[in-house]
């Protein structure tokens, strides 16, 4: 808007015009819309000069544009037509000069504006899939339409809730126990802090990994090992498989070996996840095609506190 008084006796006017100016091209529901409304006269005889661009005051009234980079902007109809592609998101401010003869020489008027640039965005919710993974870094992607990234802020009443890189709305959901978990988001409008919707998730524990022994290969669904290999791999382990979640780690925690030992089938139980001495001579004399399973077995994690220990599936192994 023109920022300085007009004075009628310098432009002759031949014209005039009803003028909305809204505070804002957003509105939440429940806010108030706010605009000025005046009368806009003009001399249709001439047209404009209009510059968009920084400015400086000389004072007096008068005005000069600042270095090389501005605009000159196209008048049809005595109205300037600007338009600027948006790159960047965020509150924008701009304005430059508006340049009109006058009986007493050319004066220049100038004006400011802004408006706010938000990112395109699209929202797909899949109404079945709305999980958290306990003890689990979630990774979130979060936008209010109308608000840039740098206004959003979001809690989770389960756990905690980190920004990743918040210039892209990036954030990571924690979930401290098994339920739900429910995600609201605020938006910094005119300076408050504002609820702006919420979205509630299912909290799941990890699924369970699978126990697995060094060097054992599997051949159309049946596992074989050579019983020195086995030896040499010195326990079990638990991986877990097709989980696109990083860094959660399980270690065995007991687990139960059985075979043939000097003529018959014996046993040992064990803590951790290495394999005992008793478990060691049952693999070695153990003779090819026979099988040793492993069984009872237990696994937790070692990542995150407050996760319950899981029960894994058996594995049999054939010795080659």
């Amino acid at each position: 808007m023109l920022r300085e008084n007009i004075d009628a006796g310098s432009l002759k006017f031949t014209s005039a015009e009803g003028i909305q100016i809204p505070n804002s091209n957003f509105v939440l529901k429940g806010d108030s819309f706010r605009a000025q409304i005046f009368i806009a006269a003009k001399d249709t005889t001439q047209a404009p000069i209009i510059y968009v661009g920084e400015f400086d005051s000389l004072g007096g009234g008068k005005y000069e544009m600042i270095g090389d980079d501005y605009e000159t902007v196209k008048v049809v109809n005595g109205k300037g037509i600007f338009a600027r592609r948006a790159s960047s998101e965020g509150n924008q401010k701009w304005g430059g000069l508006i340049a009109m003869k006058t009986d007493n020489g050319t004066k220049m008027y100038p004006f400011r504006g802004q408006y706010l640039v938000a990112a395109k965005t699209a929202v797909v919710s899949p109404t079945n899939m709305n999980i958290l993974y306990l003890e689990v870094n979630n990774p979130l992607k979060i936008s209010v339409p109308g608000y840039t990234a740098g206004q959003i802020s979001a809690v989770i009443n389960n756990g905690k809730v980190s920004v990743v890189k918040k210039s892209l709305g990036e954030y990571s959901a924690r979930p401290s126990k098994k339920g739900n978990a429910v995600v609201t988001l605020y938006a910094n409008v005119e300076g408050k802090r504002t609820k702006m919707g919420q979205e509630e998730f299912r909290v799941k524990e990890v699924p369970p990994p699978k126990p697995e022994v060094k060097f054992a290969a599997n051949v159309k669904g049946e596992l074989f090992i050579d019983k020195m290999k086995m030896v040499n791999a010195g326990g079990l382990s638990a991986k877990l498989k097709n989980f696109d979640f990083k860094g959660v780690r399980y270690i065995i925690t007991s687990y139960k070996l059985t075979g043939m030992y000097k003529g018959e089938q014996q046993s040992d139980i064990v803590k951790g996840p290495k394999f005992s001495s008793k478990m060691e001579g049952i693999i070695k004399n153990t003779r090819s095609g026979n099988s040793i399973t492993i069984s009872a077995i237990k696994a937790r994690r070692i990542d995150a506190k407050n996760t319950a220990v899981k029960n894994l599936d058996p594995l049999v192994l054939t010795i080659k």
